[in-house]
C-alpha cells in the first residue's frame, strides 16, 4: 500500500475522552472548532495561514464576539478535520488509500488551495493521488470503496471517475506485463484454455490468467461495480469469457446461499439489485461468456427476489441459447404461487420452447451453410437436451400435483431423434404411475403412449415386463419386441454374422447407464431370489435345453403372456438353452457394485468471516456441515473427543469471551452454526443413538456444561471428563475426533465450539463408509474412556526421565520407566515392548493400505495407497502404531530432493510450555535442518500470529532461520536448501475479547479466542499429515492427540493447494517483515 508522510513536527494533538481534542502547547487556544461530536481547541494562526474557509468563519465569529466555529456536514467528519489541522500545524500525518479521499474532500471544503499558501494540502493530495494511488491496482480499489461514503464531494472532485478509469485501464493490460499484486484463489479447471499448449504445466500454473482482476473488484458495492464493468466493457479489449467469469465471481460473493437469507428484507432488495445489474452486464455473445448452470441459478434467484420482468426475460433468452449444457438439478426451480406444483414446470416448458424454436432454425441454417460436421454438432446438442428432458421428467414425476397434460407436453417438446432410447422416459413414466395411482385407464394409456417400447434397452425391457403399473397392452408389446430382438440377434450369431446387439437402437446399454441405475437397484432383489432358487433346485435341471428359468421370476400375468409368445421364437427357428436365456435377460446380468459403498475422504476447512482474499479451496467441505452430517446421520452410536464445548454462544455471561456482543453481531459472527450443530446432537440423542462424550475438564467458565446437558436424563448418552495432568503431571485432552456408527470419522483441529466453525481457521479430514479407519480410531477412544474411569494414583509413578533429563509423572506402564518397574496396562489395547526403554523411532511403523475415493479433488485416484494413524501421548499407543512426534518427523523427511515440505501450525516452540521444569526439544527443528542440508529441500513454515501467541516463539523461529546461514556458511557445503517462515495473521486478531469488561466497552470487534489459524498439518511432495497437535513438546508427550497421514496423491495435492492459498495470501507475513515493525499494517 502506498503512503505519503506530511509534516515533520511531533504530533502534539491530544485527546481528552472521546469528544475533546487539544494541542499540547504553552500558548492557550484561541479558537474552538466543532466537527460533529468532537470539539477541537486550536490556535488561529496556523489554521488561518492554510485555510481560506476558516479565515471567513473566524472573521464572522469575531463579528459575533465568539471563539466557536461550527463545521456542519463536514466531509469525512472529525478524523478528516484532524488530518487537516495537523497539516496546518506542520505535525507528522500519514496519508494512505483509506484516508486520502476524506482528506481531499476536507481540504476542498476548507479551501486549502494554492491561492492561500504555496504547497497547500489540496495540491499535495492531488500529487499523491496521481503519482501513487491511481497507479496502484489495489489502492485504486480501496479509494473507490471509501469514496461512496463521501458523496457528493468525491463525485464532484472526479475522484470516483478517475478511480474507475484507472481500474478499467489496468484490467485491459496484457497479463504478461502485470507486475502488481492481485488476488487469485480460484482453481482453474482447464488451465489449457488460458495458456498455450506448448507451455509446461508449471508455466501454466505460474502464468497470469486473463481473469486475474475479477476477485479484487468483488468487494465494491453494486452501483460502483456496475460502473467499473461498464468501463471495462467500453474499452473493447475484454472477451466475453472473462466478463462472464467476473459476473459469476461477483454473484457468488454477494448472493446468499440460504433461501431464507435471500428473501429476507434488506437482503432481498440488495440481491434484486445485484441480479438485475448482472443481467444488464451479460456479454452480448450468445451466452458464451456464462455457463448455463450459472444463468439458471441466477434465474432461480431472480424469481425468488421478484426481479423485474425484463431481466427475467433476458435471462431466459440467454439460457435458451445453451440449454443443451444444462443439468437436471439446475432446472429444479421452485414454483411460486399460484402454481401448485413443487417445481416451476411452466418455466422449463418456456425455456424448452424457445430452445426448440431457435434450434430447428439453426439446424436448417447449419446444414445449408456449414456442412455435415456442424450439423452433427447441432444434432448432438439436441440429443443432450433429450437426456435433460427425460431426467427432469423423472424428478418432477414425484410431484402429486403435476398434471398429466403438463407431463405429456414437456415429453413431446423434443423431436423423436433427440431420444434415441426411451429408458429415461420409461423411468419417468414408471415414477409417475406409482405417484399417481388415481389415474384412469385412459390416462394410463395416454401416459404410456408417450414412449416407444421398441426403443427400450434390454435392462429396461426386463424391468417393464415385471411392472404391475403398466397397462397389459404395453407389457405385451415389451415382451414381443424383446423376443423379436433376441431372435434376430441369435439368428445373426448362427449365421456367423458380425452383428453387434449393442448397436441396435433397442439395446444401447452404454447410453442409459445413469438412467437405469434406479431400475438396476430394484432388480438386485430379483437377482438374490434367482440365486436362492438355483441353490434349492427349484428351477429344474440345470442341463434342460428348453428351461425358462429366467422367466420364472416374472409376475404371473407377464409369464402367461410370455408363454403365448414363446411360439414366436420357435417360428424363427430359435432353440435357446437355459444358460443362453440367462445371459440375455437374467437379473444376475443387471447388477454392478455400488459406488456409494466405497470409502470416501474429503478435506475439511473452517475459514473465518471477513477474509475476502481467501476463498475456500474447491472440493473441500466446511467443518460445520461435516459435524452436522455426522450427528444427523448417526443411527446406532456416536463417539466424540473434544477439548471443550461451547457450541451455544454466551453473550450474556460476564465470564465468557462472548460477553457484551449484540444478537446481531453474534449472528454476523456465525454463532448460529454452533446452535444448529448442538440441535443435531440433541436430535441424535432423542433418536436413542448411543452417544459417548469425552472431553477435558476444568476450562473456565462453562466449557463442560453442554455435554452434561445432553446427557442429563438420557441413559443412551454418557459424558466423562478426563484430566491428563493426574496421569502425566500436565497436559489436556486436545484431540478433536468424531466417530459415527464405526464407519464415518472426522479428525482435525476444530474444537467443539461455534467459533471453530466461523471465526477460527481450521483443517481436518472427513471419511465416510470407512470402517477400517473408524474402528482403529475407536480403539484410541476406548483407551481414553478407560483412563477416565481409573484412579490415577494407583497407576502412576514419578521417576527420572532419562530421555528428557527431568523428573516427571507417568502412567506406570510407560516405556520411560525401567521395564522391571513397569506395571501391566489396564487399557483394552496398548503397545507392550519388554526390555525397550523409551519410545524409539519405529523403522517400520504400521501402514494400512486402504483405497478411498476423493470426490472433492480433480486428482482423485481409486488405487490403494499407504496411510497411517498416529497418537499422543505414547503411553496410549497400541499395536504397531507410531507416536505422533515420529509421524511429523517422517512427514518432513519424506520430502524429495529439491522439493518442498509445507508445515502449518498455530504454535511453534522448541521447548516445553506447561512443565514445571523446562524441557528443550529440537526433534522437528533437527528434521527440518536435515532435509535442508541433505536433500536441498525448501521448508515453508506457517505459524499463527494472534492475540494469544507464545511470547518467545519468534526466538525459536529465528534460530530455525539460522539454518540458512549454516547451509551457506562454507564453500565446502553443497547445500542449496532453505527455510522460509511466515506468520499467518487473521484480520482482527488484535481486537478479540469480550465487548464489555468491568462495565465498560472494550473496543473489541470479535469474541475472545478467535481470529487465528488453528490448523495443524504438514505436506511434502508425496505425503500429507493432518493432526491436532501444536508443535510444542507437551502436545506430543503429555497431551491426547490423533493424526491421520497418507501417501494418497489426491489428498497430498489438495492439501498442498490449501497451504499455497494461505502462504500466497496477504494474510501471510514473512517473519522478517513482522520483526521490522510492520504489525500495524496487518
Amino acid at each position: 500500500m502506498k503512503f505519503m508522510k506530511l509534516g515533520s513536527k511531533p504530533d502534539v494533538l491530544q485527546a481528552d475522552g472521546n469528544s475533546i481534542r487539544y494541542v499540547s502547547s504553552e500558548l492557550a487556544s484561541d479558537v474552538t472548532v466543532n466537527v460533529g461530536d468532537v470539539t477541537f481547541h486550536l490556535h488561529k494562526f496556523p489554521l488561518l495561514s492554510k485555510s481560506n474557509q476558516l479565515q471567513k468563519l473566524v472573521s464572522k465569529a469575531n463579528e459575533e464576539s465568539s471563539d466557536d466555529i461550527y463545521l456542519d456536514d463536514f466531509p469525512g467528519g472529525p478524523k478528516a478535520f484532524e488530518i487537516c489541522a495537523k497539516f496546518c500545524y506542520g505535525m507528522t500525518v500519514t496519508l494512505n488509500a483509506y484516508n486520502v479521499v476524506a482528506a481531499r474532500c476536507a481540504a476542498e471544503y476548507l479551501e486549502m488551495t494554492e491561492d492561500v499558501d504555496r504547497g497547500n494540502l489540496v495540491l499535495k493530495i492531488e500529487v499523491f493521488l496521481n503519482s501513487s494511488i491511481f497507479r496502484c491496482w489495489k489502492d485504486s480499489i480501496i479509494v473507490l470503496q471509501t469514496s461512496k461514503s463521501l458523496l457528493p464531494w468525491s463525485e464532484d472532485l472526479k475522484i470516483i471517475g478517475r478511480c474507475i478509469d484507472s481500474i478499467a485501464s489496468k484490467t485491459s493490460v496484457d497479463p504478461a506485463y502485470i507486475t502488481w499484486s492481485y488476488t487469485y484463489n480460484r482453481k482453474l479447471a482447464e488451465p489449457d484454455k488460458i495458456v498455450e499448449d506448448k507451455m509446461t504445466f508449471l508455466e501454466k500454473i505460474e502464468s497470469v490468467p486473463k481473469d486475474w482482476w475479477v476477485e479484487d473488484i468483488c468487494e465494491l458495492d453494486i452501483d460502483l461495480y456496475k460502473r467499473v464493468m461498464v468501463a471495462v466493457k467500453s474499452k473493447g479489449r475484454m472477451d466475453g469469457l472473462v466478463i462472464g467469469e467476473a459476473l459469476k465471481t461477483y454473484a457468488l460473493r454477494w448472493i446468499p446461499d440460504s433461501v431464507d437469507t435471500l428473501v429476507s428484507g434488506a437482503n432481498a432488495s440488495r440481491t434484486k439489485s445485484v441480479v438485475e445489474t448482472i443481467v444488464c452486464l451479460l456479454p452480448y455473445d450468445n451466452g458464451i461468456g456464462c455457463s448455463c448452470s450459472f444463468l439458471l441459478k441466477l434465474l432461480r434467484v431472480a424469481i425468488l427476489v421478484s426481479a423485474d420482468e425484463s431481466s427475467t426475460k433476458e435471462l431466459m433468452k440467454s439460457i435458451s441459447l445453451k440449454l443443451h449444457e444444462a443439468c437436471v438439478k439446475d432446472l429444479l426451480i421452485p414454483a411460486r404461487s399460484p402454481q401448485t406444483t413443487t417445481y416451476d414446470v411452466n418455466l422449463v416448458q418456456g425455456l424448452l420452447n424457445q430452445y426448440m424454436e431457435k434450434g430447428s432454425c439453426d439446424m436448417e441454417v447449419v446444414e445449408e451453410k456449414h456442412g455435415e460436421d456442424e450439423y452433427v454438432l447441432a444434432r448432438r446438442s439436441l440429443l443432450n437436451v433429450g437426456k435433460l428432458v427425460d431426467g427432469y421428467l423423472g424428478e418432477i414425476a414425484h410431484d402429486p400435483n403435476l398434471g398429466l397434460s403438463s407431463f405429456a407436453d414437456l415429453s413431446q417438446s423434443i423431436p423423436g431423434f433427440a431420444r434415441p432410447d426411451h429408458d429415461g422416459l420409461y423411468r419417468a413414466i414408471d415414477i409417475y404411475l406409482k405417484e399417481h395411482p388415481e389415474l384412469t385407464k385412459a390416462e394410463r394409456k395416454k401416459l404410456c403412449g408417450l414412449m416407444e417400447v421398441r426403443k427400450l434397452t434390454a435392462d429396461a425391457s426386463m424391468h417393464a415386463a415385471q411392472n404391475e403399473y403398466l397397462p397389459l397392452r404395453v407389457v405385451v408389446q415389451v415382451l414381443f419386441f424383446d423376443q423379436v430382438r433376441s431372435s434376430i440377434s441369435y439368428q445373426a450369431l448362427g449365421d456367423n454374422s458380425t452383428y453387434d446387439p449393442s448397436s441396435s437402437p433397442m439395446n444401447r446399454d452404454e447410453g442409459c447407464k445413469k438412467t437405469m441405475e434406479p431400475l438396476n437397484n430394484q432388480m438386485s432383489h430379483l437377482r438374490i431370489k434367482d440365486e436362492e432358487l438355483h441353490k434349492n433346485g427349484k428351477l429344474g435341471k440345470k442341463n434342460s435345453k428348453n428351461s425358462k428359468s429366467g422367466l420364472q421370476l416374472l409376475p404371473s400375468r407377464s409369464r402367461r403372456i410370455f408363454d403365448k409368445l414363446w411360439s414366436v421364437r420357435k417360428v424363427l427357428g430359435e432353440n435357446r438353452s437355459s444358460d443362453t436365456s440367462g445371459s440375455s435377460s437374467s437379473p444376475t446380468s443387471l447388477g454392478h457394485a455400488s459406488s456409494s459403498s466405497r470409502c470416501k475422504a474429503w478435506l475439511v476447512q473452517s475459514i473465518p468471516t471477513n477474509m475476502p482474499h481467501l476463498p475456500n479451496v474447491p472440493g473441500t467441505l466446511s467443518t460445520g456441515d461435516v459435524l452436522r452430517w455426522l450427528a444427523a446421520n448417526s443411527t446406532t452410536r456416536l463417539h466424540i473427543i473434544a477439548q471443550y464445548w461451547q457450541l451455544l454462544p454466551s453473550p450474556n455471561d460476564p465470564r465468557s469471551g462472548d460477553y457484551g456482543y449484540t444478537q446481531r453481531q453474534m449472528h454476523e459472527f456465525g454463532a448460529s452454526e454452533g446452535v444448529s450443530l448442538y440441535q443435531e446432537l440433541d436430535a441424535a440423542a432423542d433418536r436413542n443413538v448411543s452417544i459417548r462424550l469425552l472431553s477435558h475438564s476444568g476450562v473456565y467458565p462453562t466449557f463442560t456444561s453442554e455435554p452434561s446437558k445432553l446427557a442429563f436424563g438420557r441413559p443412551n448418552v454418557e459424558n466423562v471428563t478426563l484430566l491428563l495432568e493426574d496421569w502425566w503431571g500436565s497436559g489436556i485432552v486436545h484431540a478433536k475426533v468424531w466417530i459415527s456408527d464405526s464407519r464415518d470419522v472426522y479428525i482435525g483441529s476444530a474444537n467443539n465450539d461455534w467459533k471453530s466453525l466461523t471465526q477460527v481457521k481450521e483443517l481436518g479430514i472427513y471419511f465416510t463408509n470407512c470402517p477400517e479407519i473408524a474402528k482403529k480410531v475407536e480403539v484410541y477412544f476406548d483407551n481414553l474412556w478407560t483412563l477416565a474411569s481409573l484412579n490415577s494414583s494407583a497407576y502412576t509413578k514419578t521417576v527420572f526421565d532419562q530421555e528428557w533429563q527431568v523428573e516427571r509423572k507417568f502412567p506406570c506402564w510407560s516405556h520411560f520407566i525401567d521395564h522391571k518397574e513397569r506395571c501391566k496396562s489396564p487399557l483394552p489395547r496398548y503397545l507392550k515392548t519388554p526390555h525397550v526403554a523409551g519410545y524409539p523411532i519405529l523403522s517400520d511403523p504400521y501402514m494400512f493400505v486402504v483405497s478411498f475415493q476423493t470426490p472433492g479433488n480433480n486428482y482423485s485416484t481409486n488405487l490403494p495407497q499407504a496411510s497411517y494413524l498416529s497418537f499422543a501421548p505414547p503411553e496410549l499407543l497400541f499395536g504397531k502404531y507410531q507416536a505422533d512426534e515420529q509421524a511429523w518427523i517422517d512427514t518432513i523427511k519424506s520430502v524429495g530432493d529439491k522439493q518442498t515440505v509445507r508445515i502449518s501450525t498455530m504454535d511453534w516452540l522448541g521447548q516445553s510450555q506447561f512443565m514445571d521444569q523446562t524441557i528443550f526439544w529440537s526433534s522437528l527443528s533437527s528434521a527440518i535442518s536435515e532435509v535442508v542440508f541433505s536433500k536441498n529441500a525448501t521448508v515453508q513454515l506457517l505459524v499463527a500470529y494472534w492475540g494469544h501467541s507464545i511470547s518467545n516463539t519468534d526466538v525459536y523461529l529465528k534460530s530455525l532461520l539460522y539454518t540458512n546461514n549454516l547451509c551457506s556458511s562454507s564453500k565446502y557445503n553443497k547445500c542449496f536448501g532453505k527455510v522460509e517462515i511466515k506468520y499467518y495473521v487473521v484480520p482482527g486478531f488484535n481486537m478479540t475479547g469480550p465487548a464489555i469488561h468491568g462495565g465498560s466497552k472494550t473496543g473489541n470487534k470479535y469474541p475472545d479466542f478467535t481470529r487465528v489459524n488453528h490448523g495443524k498439518y504438514a505436506v511434502s511432495d508425496v505425503r500429507a499429515h493432518i493432526g491436532t497437535s501444536n508443535l510444542v513438546w507437551d502436545y506430543f508427550y503429555t497431551t491426547a492427540g490423533v493424526s491421520f497421514g497418507t501417501y494418497n496423491t489426491a489428498i497430498v495435492s489438495q492439501l498442498r493447494e490449501i497451504f499455497n492459498a494461505d502462504w500466497n495470501s496477504p494474510y501471510a507475513v514473512p517473519l522478517e517483515e513482522l520483526e521490522k515493525g510492520h504489525k500495524s499494517s496487518i
